[in-house]
């Protein structure tokens, strides 16, 4: 077996080829809606690939940077974020219903100064 050696794109020619890249046996490939799992039957390999649009749902938008939150001066009080927070979580719990433009910079916002501390 030829050594791996890191970033030299042995693993993925030989996927590429449908062969396992630890072991050169072939792949056995079950594909669902969201995933494709890759299986060697010898060394039991498993190589998980989800679908982009799926790994793009399960980031987070209202997570700011750490760079946004360093740079960001502080613009409004940690207890008026919290009270946004808080009236827009009832409201929805009341009304789940899509939020306007406005109130959605007002939460992005407010979630920003509560990550600040």
């Amino acid at each position: 077996m030829a050594e791996i050696s890191i970033g030299d794109g042995t693993w993925q020619t030989r996927l590429d080829a449908g062969q396992c890249p630890k072991c050169l046996h072939k792949l056995e490939y079950f594909d669902t809606k969201k995933i494709r799992l890759s299986v060697c039957p010898l060394c039991k390999l498993e190589i998980i690939q989800r679908d982009l649009k799926e790994i793009r749902m399960l980031e987070t938008k209202l997570m700011p940077s750490e760079e946004d939150l360093c740079a960001t001066p502080e613009k409004m009080y940690w207890s008026d974020a919290v009270s946004i927070i808080e009236d827009v979580i009832e409201e929805w719990l009341r009304d789940p219903a899509p939020v306007d433009n406005d109130t959605e910079a007002e939460v992005r916002e407010a979630w920003k100064r509560i990550l600040q501390g």
